[in-house]
């Protein structure tokens, strides 16, 4: 058979983390700006009296999980992400 090897594990990760991550990162930033602007144009330009909802999920149920994930969306008409944060309870610092 002429099928070419798997790429390797480690050759994937950095494609992903120096490529493709910052590429995601820019268009996540982006969308959630425009979703802030259009939920405060919605509310009559007044962001003070903006309702928001949020929500945090852990990777794994009790206290055991290390990672997470919290999220804040608009409560206009047609909701939309306006921030997504994770949550981790090891310090990036100090582990490196």
């Amino acid at each position: 058979m002429n099928v070419p090897p798997p790429v390797q594990e480690d050759h994937y990760e950095e494609i992903d983390r120096r490529l493709l991550l910052p590429c995601i990162e820019k268009f996540q930033h982006q969308s959630m700006q425009a979703a802030i602007y259009e939920a405060v144009d919605e509310n009559d330009g007044d962001p003070t009296t903006l309702t928001v909802s949020g929500d945090e999920t852990w990777q794994r149920r009790g206290f055991k999980s290390i990672h997470g994930l919290a999220a804040v969306l608009s409560s206009n008409t047609t909701p939309k992400v306006l921030d997504v944060q994770r949550l981790s309870k090891k310090c990036a610092i100090c582990t490196g």
